[in-house]
C-alpha cells in the first residue's frame, strides 16, 4: 500500500518540531504532573483521565492512544462518567496494589505518553468513514487519530493554561493525511476494506452503529465508541448502515442504502469465522442474524476493555467456590427447580458496572442467582472475572449466554460447531458449565452445538417451557418467563417500576402465578426458568427474593442454575423419560371424532445401556406393549390407537423401565366435524403458555388447565394475539385444529372479519412464509367453543412450526387450546376438513 500524506517535511522541520515536543514533556515533568512510564511494572502509577466532557473525535483520539498505551501493561484508565470506574480504580488499588495518577488534558495526556505512537493519521471529519480508517490505520501503524481540529488545537480540549496547543507545532509527524482524500463514507471504507483489512486482525471488528453516514442513520444506539480494543489488537473499525431498506429500530430509522448494505456483508465475508464484533447493530435481531449467517459473534459494551485486560491475575485457573456435579447433588424429584437469571450475559454491561449496583445489594446471597456473563472473560478479563468468583456467596452461580462466548444465533449460522468449540473451550477456562442460547430451537443444532461445547446443561430462549435431553444425556431447558418484571405494568422501565412497592407486588404475584401455571402442567424434576432484565436496576437480589418468599417452599426450590443441572443429570441417568414435547409434561392428547387416531408418548432414555420399557395405558382393553432403546435414544412410540367408535380414552399411562415406575396423568378432548378418517396427533398445545403479543389469561373450566388466552377487540386492528410452538415436525401434510369461542355479542356486521388462524415457518432459519390459513367472520364464530381447522402441507427443518390466531379487533375471543395432527402419506388429495 502506498503512504498516503507529506513526503516532503524538511530535515530543519522535523527538528524543530521535536525540540518543541521535549521542551513540553520537560515543563511538565517539572510540575510534577507527570510520570514517563517506561515498562510498566508494579511500582507505576497508573494515568487516569476523565473523558466524559470529551467530543466525539477528541474521544476517538484518547480511546485510540489508550488501545496504544495498553499494549504494554494497565497504564491508561479512562473516566467515562461511570461510578463503576472509580469502584474498579478502588478494587485494583486493594487487589493489584496500583496507584494511580490524573492527567488533566488531552495536551498533557499526548505528551506523556509520546513515545507511544510514533506519528499522527489526520481524518477528514466531515466524511464519517474518513474517521474510522483513521482509527483502524492507527491500530495497524501504531498512530494516534486526529481531526484537523485537534491538530490545529482549535479543539475545545486542546485548550491548556488559556492558549490552544497545537499539534501541528509540537512534534508529531504526520505520516497519513486523508483530509480530501474521500467524498463519502463508502468510498472510505471501501478503500479500508481493501487496504487496510488484509493488514488486520481477521477475527476483531467493531460496529459503530451511530449517526450518519453519507446522510444515512446507521444506528440508534451509538455511536459505540471503546476503540481502544480495537486499537490494542489491531481491530477492522467501520460505520455503515447494516439495511438495504429503512428499518426502524426502538422508534427510529436506520439504514436505507443497499451500496452501505453490500459493503457491510462484504466487510462480514472478509472477516474470519467466528470472529469477534464489538460495538452495536439496529435492529438488534436483524443484526445479529447478520452477523450469525457470517459465523460471527457480537460482544459489547462500554469503556476500558484494553485496560482490564492487562490487570494482573494471582491465580493460575479460574474457579467458582461452589461446583455442583451430577455426584454431589441429590435431585429434587419433589419439587420444582427454579432458577433467577440475569441478562446481558453476551455483553459487558453487566460485569463491568457490578450488573448495575446489583452486585451490591444487601440481599444477594439470600436467594440463589444466577449471573449471566461471557466466559471469554477468562482469558480477557480474568482480573475482573476473578474478582467476581472471590466476592461471590455460595448462592451467586454464573452462566454463560448468550448464546455462549459471545452472542449469535446458532440456528443460522453455516456451521454452529466452530462457534459451540470457541463456547467450550472458553467455558471451561471460566469454569462454566451452563450455556444460555438464543436462536437454537432446532433439535439438530442443538444436538451438534452441546456435542462440540459439551456443557453441564444449555437453556434456550424459546417459548414454552420444556425440558428433554440430548443424545448423550445433556439436558436442555426452555425459557418461558423471560423479561417479565415490567411486562404490562405502568412503567416499562425498572428502576422506575419497582421503586413504586405496589407495582412490583403486582409483578411478584403475577410471577408467582405463571410459574404456578408452568408446575400445573409438568411433574418435577423440572427447572422453570425466570429471565430477568439487567438494566438500570440495583436491587435484582432483593427482588428474586420476593418472589422467592411468594412460592410454597414444599413445592419449589430456588437454586443455581448448575445445581438443577446436575439434579436433572443426576435423576436422568438410571431412568427412562416420559413426555412428548418434553420429559416430565403432564400428557395432553386429542382425538378425531369418526376416524382413527394414533397416539404417540415421547420416551428418552437417560441411562447409557439398552433398556426395556413397558407401556400400559389403563382403559376398557388395557393394552400393554414393550420396546426396547438403545442408550440415550429417543423414540415417539404409538402408545394406543383410538377407533371411530366411541369408547373408554385413557386418563393415565404407565410405564416402567429400569426399575422404576411412573403413573401419568393424560388429558385428553374428542375433536368433531374434521371429516378425516386417520391421523397421528403431534401435539396439544395451551394458548396460555404460547407467544402472545397482546391478549391476557383468562381462568376457564372448560379450558386445558383450566386457563385460557382472552383476545380483546381493538377497533379494527388487526394484529398477532397468540403464536408458538416453534417445535420442528417431519415434512408432510397437517391439521391444525384451534378452539375458540366469542365473547360478548357480535358486532352489527355480522360479516366481519373477526379471526384468522395460519400455521407458519417460524424460527431464525425458517424459509418463512404462512403454509395454511383460515378466515373467520363474525357471525361463524359463536359463543361456545368451537374447533376450527388449518390444512397445511409441511416442509420440515429448517422451519418450526408456528399456529398463529389473529384478531380484526371486530369481536373479543378466548382461545383455549391448538391440537396438531399428521395425516399418513396418500392423504394428500384427502377432503379438506370443514371450517
Amino acid at each position: 500500500m502506498g503512504r498516503i500524506g507529506p513526503t516532503g517535511r524538511t530535515l530543519a522541520v522535523r527538528v524543530r518540531l521535536l525540540a518543541n515536543l521535549t521542551a513540553l514533556s520537560a515543563a511538565m515533568l517539572m510540575a510534577g504532573s507527570v510520570c514517563v512510564m517506561g515498562d510498566p511494572s508494579a511500582s507505576s502509577p497508573v494515568a487516569v483521565m476523565d473523558v466524559s466532557r470529551l467530543g466525539w473525535d477528541e474521544l476517538c483520539s484518547a480511546e485510540s492512544l489508550q488501545g496504544l498505551v495498553n499494549r504494554r501493561g494497565p497504564r491508561l484508565l479512562l473516566l467515562h462518567g461511570a461510578d463503576a470506574d472509580r469502584r474498579w480504580m478502588d478494587i485494583y488499588r486493594e487487589r493489584a496494589g496500583f496507584r494511580y495518577e490524573t492527567v488533566s488534558t488531552l495536551p498533557e495526556l499526548f505528551a506523556r505518553f509520546r513515545n507511544d505512537f510514533r506519528g499522527l493519521v489526520v481524518y477528514d471529519a466531515a466524511v464519517d468513514g474518513s474517521r474510522y480508517a483513521a482509527i483502524t490505520m492507527a491500530g495497524i501503524e501504531d498512530l494516534l487519530p486526529v481531526s484537523e481540529e485537534t491538530l490545529t488545537g482549535r479543539s475545545p480540549a486542546m485548550e491548556t493554561g488559556g492558549a490552544h496547543a497545537s499539534l501541528a507545532d509540537s512534534g508529531w509527524p504526520v505520516v497519513h493525511d486523508l483530509r480530501g482524500r474521500f467524498h463519502s463514507s463508502v468510498e472510505a471504507a471501501e478503500w479500508a476494506l481493501k487496504e487496510l483489512m488484509p493488514r488486520c486482525s481477521r477475527t476483531l471488528a467493531h460496529a459503530v452503529d451511530g449517526g450518519m453516514a453519507d446522510g444515512i442513520p446507521t444506528g440508534v444506539c451509538g455511536p459505540m465508541s471503546g476503540f481502544d480494543w480495537q486499537v490494542m489488537h489491531r481491530g477492522f473499525v467501520f460505520n455503515l448502515g447494516a439495511q438495504a431498506k429503512t428499518m426502524v429500530s426502538y422508534g427510529a430509522e436506520v439504514g436505507g442504502s443497499a451500496a452501505q448494505a453490500d459493503l457491510y456483508e462484504r466487510i462480514l465475508k472478509a472477516l474470519k469465522a467466528p470472529a469477534q464484533i464489538n460495538g452495536y447493530g439496529d435492529p438488534e435481531e436483524y443484526w445479529c442474524l447478520l452477523l450469525s449467517r457470517h459465523g460471527h459473534y457480537s460482544f459489547h459494551a462500554f469503556h476500558n476493555w484494553s485496560f482490564h485486560s492487562k490487570v494482573p491475575t494471582g491465580k493460575r485457573g479460574l474457579r467458582q467456590s461452589v461446583r455442583p456435579s451430577p455426584q454431589t447433588v441429590q435431585p429434587e424429584t419433589d419439587r420444582y427447580y427454579v432458577c433467577f437469571m440475569t441478562s446481558e450475559g453476551d455483553t459487558m454491561k453487566g460485569p463491568l458496572p457490578f450488573f448495575y449496583d446489583s452486585w451490591f445489594d444487601p440481599a444477594r446471597g439470600s436467594v440463589p442467582v444466577n449471573w449471566g456473563v461471557n466466559p471469554l472473560m477468562a482469558r480477557l478479563f480474568p482480573a475482573m472475572l476473578e474478582y467476581f468468583y472471590a466476592t461471590a456467596t455460595p448462592a451467586d452461580g454464573f452462566f454463560a449466554g448468550p448464546s455462549g462466548a459471545g452472542y449469535a444465533y446458532p440456528d443460522v449460522m453455516p456451521d454452529a460447531v466452530p462457534f459451540a468449540k470457541h463456547t467450550g473451550q472458553y467455558g471451561r477456562m471460566a469454569d462454566i458449565g451452563c450455556i444460555d442460547l438464543w436462536g437454537a430451537g432446532r433439535p439438530d443444532v442443538l444436538e451438534r452445538y452441546g456435542r462440540s461445547s459439551r456443557p453441564l446443561g444449555l437453556t434456550t430462549y424459546t417459548s414454552p417451557a420444556r425440558l428433554w435431553f440430548l443424545s448423550d444425556g445433556t439436558p436442555v431447558v426452555h425459557h418461558e418467563l423471560g423479561y417479565w418484571q415490567t411486562y404490562r405494568l405502568e412503567s416499562a422501565h425498572w428502576a422506575r417500576a419497582f421503586d413504586d412497592p405496589v407495582v412490583r407486588a403486582a409483578a411478584v404475584e403475577r410471577l408467582k402465578q405463571r410459574i404456578e401455571r408452568i408446575a400445573g402442567r409438568v411433574r418435577p424434576p423440572f427447572v422453570i426458568l425466570v429471565y430477568g432484565d439487567l438494566h438500570s436496576y440495583a436491587r435484582h437480589a432483593s427482588l428474586y427474593r420476593e418472589v422467592a418468599a411468594a412460592l410454597d417452599p414444599n413445592r419449589f426450590k430456588p437454586a443455581r442454575l448448575d445445581e438443577a443441572m446436575a439434579g436433572l443429570r443426576a435423576w436422568a441417568s438410571d431412568r427412562v423419560m416420559v413426555g412428548s414435547e418434553s420429559v416430565n409434561e403432564r400428557l395432553a392428547w386429542a382425538t378425531l371424532e369418526g376416524g382413527r387416531t394414533h397416539l404417540p408418548l415421547r420416551l428418552t432414555n437417560g441411562r447409557r445401556t439398552s433398556t426395556r420399557v413397558t407401556i400400559r395405558t389403563e382403559m376398557g382393553r388395557s393394552p400393554q406393549q414393550s420396546v426396547t432403546l438403545r442408550g440415550h435414544e429417543r423414540r415417539d412410540v404409538d402408545v394406543i390407537t383410538v377407533g371411530p367408535d366411541p369408547m373408554e380414552l385413557p386418563s393415565w399411562v404407565t410405564v416402567a423401565a429400569a426399575g422404576h415406575q411412573e403413573r401419568i396423568a393424560a388429558d385428553i378432548v374428542r375433536i368433531p366435524g374434521s371429516g378425516i378418517a386417520e391421523a397421528t396427533c403431534v401435539g396439544v398445545y395451551g394458548s396460555d403458555y404460547l407467544g402472545h403479543p397482546i391478549g391476557t389469561a383468562a381462568a376457564d373450566p372448560g379450558a386445558l388447565r383450566g386457563v385460557a388466552w382472552q383476545i380483546g377487540a381493538v377497533d379494527g386492528v388487526y394484529q398477532c394475539g397468540v403464536s408458538g410452538p416453534y417445535t420442528d415436525m417431519a415434512a408432510g401434510e397437517y391439521v391444525a385444529a384451534f378452539r375458540l369461542k366469542r365473547l360478548g355479542d357480535p358486532p352489527a356486521d355480522a360479516n366481519a372479519k373477526a379471526v384468522t388462524l395460519d400455521v407458519a415457518a417460524g424460527g431464525y432459519a425458517a424459509t418463512g412464509g404462512v403454509r395454511g390459513a383460515t378466515v373467520i367472520t363474525a357471525d361463524a364464530l359463536p359463543p361456545d367453543w368451537t374447533w376450527r381447522f388449518v390444512r397445511f402441507s409441511w416442509q420440515g427443518l429448517p422451519d418450526l412450526m408456528e399456529t398463529r390466531v389473529w384478531t380484526h379487533g371486530a369481536v373479543a375471543f378466548v382461545v383455549d387450546r391448538v391440537a396438531i395432527f399428521r395425516l399418513p402419506d396418500g392423504q394428500e388429495k384427502a377432503a379438506a376438513p370443514r371450517t
